[in-house]
């Protein structure tokens, strides 16, 4: 005979019934802890915005950017190619009275809180790549960090912790003599005319401004045209012969067993190691052809290129890449 309750029930009809609803409010509980921790990095997410949105429209301004910048020396790199190695870390950003010039606020401050759920970790400034002579394009990262347990210390590392960065394009530009940074401001502040200007003349013409991307990129390609056996012109819509390294080739071979000294169509003799079987001369007077002078002992098919000057700003424009000149 079976027990029964006093409501009617089996006491094993009962059972399961506990465990059901145990198993429901489990899963209740569960999500209200995904709900509650989705709505959590939300607002982490939403704090974090903020907070690069009161960076970037400070550094907007060139006086404010300039007066936490301007102490600071950028050390050049020994090749002008590539960027310094010099990395700049601030505490907080003051912000000035634009009238009177005095410090009203601090934004971004270390270890302050940015809304309700994040910590700020230290503003890092590092040159991104030279603009020419002393400007330069920087990246400022703006980091800050939403602790799993807010009670604990605040610069020890979690690997649940989540980490929020942002990085700002900074255009700056240092004193030609002590290399102190004179002045900057975001690269995506100023309207884009103002940036393809800046970009143009810091670096003699050789950069434009991309629209897309935020940053000065080179305006220019190089590319091999081929021609004759011993002439290659380049077309008439380009800049000229490139100036680098390699503005003339051959398909030539130009591999032999030993060192030799060579004698060429042009009556000179070279060493060679490894010995060349073509020379490339410029054609005189023209600045948009090149000659290939060949070993007189090569006499195989061979055919001369020349290395040309392509502009690619008429096709960044018309893409809307870059702005129009």
């Amino acid at each position: 005979m079976k027990k029964m309750n006093a409501q009617g029930f089996t006491l094993l009809e009962t059972m399961i019934g506990a465990s059901v609803a145990m198993i429901v409010s489990l899963g209740i509980g569960a999500y209200l802890h995904i709900a509650k921790k989705s709505q959590g990095d939300l607002r982490a997410m939403q704090d974090f915005n903020d907070l690069v949105q009161q960076v970037s429209v400070a550094m907007d301004d060139t006086k404010i950017c300039t007066e936490n910048f301007s102490p600071y020396t950028i050390t050049p790199n020994a090749n002008p190619q590539r960027a310094p190695t010099t990395s700049i870390n601030v505490d907080f950003l003051k912000v000035f009275n634009v009238d009177t010039g005095g410090q009203v606020a601090s934004i971004a401050e270390r270890g302050q809180a940015s809304g309700q759920t994040l910590t700020i970790r230290p503003l890092n400034l590092t040159i991104k790549q030279p603009l020419g002579n002393n400007r330069y394009l920087a990246n400022l990262a703006i980091t800050a960090v939403k602790f799993k347990d807010p009670t604990k210390d605040k610069m020890a590392a979690d690997p649940n912790d989540v980490l929020l960065t942002q990085n700002l394009s900074i255009f700056l530009a240092t004193d030609k003599n002590t290399n102190r940074i004179q002045y900057c401001y975001a690269a995506n502040g100023p309207p884009p005319e103002l940036m393809s200007d800046i970009c143009k003349v810091s670096s003699d013409g050789l950069l434009y401004y991309n629209v897309k991307n935020k940053e000065c990129e080179y305006r220019y390609k190089k590319e091999m045209y081929s021609g004759t056996r011993s002439r290659a012109s380049c077309p008439p819509d380009t800049d000229g012969i490139w100036t680098g390294k390699g503005f003339c080739r051959s398909d030539a071979s130009e591999y032999a067993p030993m060192p030799i000294t060579r004698k060429y169509e042009n009556a000179l003799e070279l060493p060679a190691l490894p010995p060349k079987v073509f020379i490339c001369e410029i054609a005189t007077p023209s600045t948009t052809a090149v000659s290939c002078i060949y070993a007189s002992d090569y006499t195989k098919p061979a055919t001369c290129q020349v290395a040309c000057k392509i502009d690619l700003m008429p096709e960044l424009i018309a893409d809307g890449d870059a702005p129009s000149q």
